[in-house]
């Protein structure tokens, strides 16, 4: 092998959504290709059976570790993932690494190792490794029946309990429903999986949602993720700018979101718009409105006002029936006034927003839905809002 870069494929998905399949038709390969998977789990990830139906020898060296007779391996993830893929690198024995993120994975830590880790020789991984692709697998009909996204929504709540993975507890899949969505955010390509379980119709409400959510997106469409593996490996495709510039509440924002798409997603239903008030919400009135969510709103992520702090911003991100809010970090106006002017001066969309008596406290929250009454969902955050009186209270008492 030469000393040229190691390319590295990211591959996240619910488990069950068809990653498996695709991992063996990689691994099966008859093209001399000899890639490394690493896997968080040998027994959860079902490998043997696969690939000697299709014809692949397979040696199983230990729980760890199952090598294949056309030279790829796969193995399990047993100390970091930066040891782990610079040892599979000073090997020289593979031409490509494929790391299998669980579906309980956030993407972004994963993709950060190999940006900014360091080896234990003091190197950068980035300077022998560099992400090929981040690719998300999508197993439609849970999407549609997870978000609510057919025209058979009652038939579809119905299912949202009780199909696919019994075990999963609510809270739990509240939790997958989250993370799939960040999933589908940071990627540069989806397969979309089980496409032939969903109607037609149902399908293009799919796809829009999820051009929503990540524009820049290739999506592949397939049945049992056959296609050829070819159009997702060595592309070198994936631009961690590109991804992030791209992420569809962040476009929406910055106004950047192109009519053409907005046109597209409407015929289908989903459409979006961006929620600004430059008054706080009551954190009461603000999670009985998160607590009954019509079932139509399909996400929401955006920077929260709050009236319980005046001092700090709180990132608020929403998919389905999952709800995660967290501190952002101070609002500049809460900083010392060089620090401000530094921001001020270096960062020219905050001068803005910048409001002479409240600076840049302010709340942008994008909503995206499924056949939403917009004016509705706009009445509804009105009222969680803090009254003119009440806000006049809390603002005299944080000022004094």
């Amino acid at each position: 092998m030469s000393n040229k870069k190691m390319p590295v494929t990211i591959l996240n998905g619910y488990l069950g959504a068809g990653k498996t399949t695709l991992l063996n038709n990689i691994l099966n390969n008859q093209d001399g290709l000899k890639v490394a998977v690493i896997v968080n789990d040998l027994a959860e990830f079902n490998i043997d059976s696969k690939l000697v139906e299709n014809g692949t020898s397979v040696t199983k060296v230990n729980d760890n570790l199952v090598e294949l007779s056309n030279g790829c391996i796969c193995c399990t993830l047993q100390s970091d993932l930066l040891t782990s893929l610079d040892d599979l690198i000073n090997s020289k024995k593979y031409d490509y690494i494929i790391i299998e993120s669980s579906g309980m994975t956030e993407p972004i830590p994963v993709a950060q190792t190999i940006y900014y880790g360091e080896t234990k020789d003091g190197k950068l991984l980035q300077e022998k490794a560099f992400i090929d692709s981040m690719i998300t697998v999508v197993d439609a009909y849970r999407l549609k029946t997870e978000f609510g996204l057919g025209h058979d929504l009652e038939h579809s709540e119905h299912e949202h309990h009780h199909d696919h993975d019994h075990h999963e507890d609510e809270e739990e899949q509240r939790e997958l429903a989250g993370l799939l969505v960040e999933q589908i955010e940071f990627c540069n390509i989806i397969v979309l999986n089980k496409v032939d379980l969903v109607d037609k119709e149902d399908l293009e409400v799919i796809k829009s949602y999820i051009k929503k959510i990540q524009p820049y997106a290739t999506i592949i469409e397939t049945e049992y993720t056959k296609f050829d593996y070819k159009e997702i490996i060595n592309k070198n495709l994936f631009n961690l700018q590109d991804v992030l510039n791209n992420i569809g509440w962040v476009k929406e924002l910055s106004g950047e979101v192109h009519h053409h798409d907005h046109d597209h997603a409407a015929e289908y239903g989903i459409t979006s718009f961006v929620y600004r008030k430059r008054i706080p919400f009551s954190a009461d009135r603000l999670s009985k409105f998160y607590q009954e969510l019509p079932v139509n709103i399909v996400r929401s992520k955006g920077i929260i006002w709050l009236e319980s702090d005046n001092q700090s911003s709180y990132i608020l991100s929403q998919a389905g029936k999952s709800l995660k809010f967290d501190i952002f970090g101070s609002w500049v106006a809460n900083l010392p006034k060089e620090q401000q002017d530094e921001y001020l001066k270096n960062t020219p969309s905050l001068s803005t927003i910048w409001d002479k008596e409240y600076g840049d406290r302010l709340t942008e929250l994008v909503v995206i839905g499924h056949n939403m009454d917009e004016e509705k969902v706009r009445e509804s955050l009105d009222e969680a809002l803090l009254t003119d009186n009440e806000f006049e209270e809390i603002w005299k008492a944080f000022k004094k």
